[in-house]
């Protein structure tokens, strides 16, 4: 087996990602506080470039695709961001000054993504779940957490 390393950094590279269509992989990582990606196939990997907001420490990368574009997002502290498209432009799919983390994605029939987050203070905070058609729509729906149940 021959594996190919992906990252460039001198520092640390972990929590990796992957979403593929027929012979070609996107994978997503952080790498130095940002999330980076590169796409290829077996051995032939585009450079990584940075998917995340420069100046801001990025961590969860997730990605999702079936039957229809790449779908990637990431936790940026107080706001989880989301990106439609392999080189596509990122936007905010939700924000609290509290926090958002632990994003994750999947895409369903007639390409309808799924999101589910957690948001809101430490100890106390809820999930939340969000669906999208079309790019850039999403409509929000919260699902509150009860302690013991």
């Amino acid at each position: 087996m021959v594996a190919v390393d992906l990252s460039e950094s001198a520092g640390f590279s972990v929590d990796p990602a992957v979403a593929a269509a027929g012979a070609r992989a996107y994978v997503l990582w952080e790498e130095d506080g940002a999330i980076r990606a590169c796409r290829g196939f077996t051995l032939l990997w585009t450079s990584p470039i940075t998917l995340s907001t420069p100046g801001v420490t990025a961590t969860g990368a997730e990605a999702a695709i079936r039957g229809g574009p790449l779908h990637t997002a990431w936790d940026e502290g107080s706001a989880l961001r989301t990106g439609f498209g392999w080189l596509g432009s990122s936007t905010v799919l939700a924000q609290d000054a509290a926090g958002v983390r632990e994003v994750a994605l999947d895409v369903g029939s007639g390409r309808l993504l799924h999101a589910v987050w957690s948001q809101g203070a430490s100890g106390s905070s809820d999930v939340y779940y969000t669906y999208r058609r079309l790019a850039w729509t999403f409509l929000p729906v919260v699902i509150r957490t009860f302690p013991g149940g």
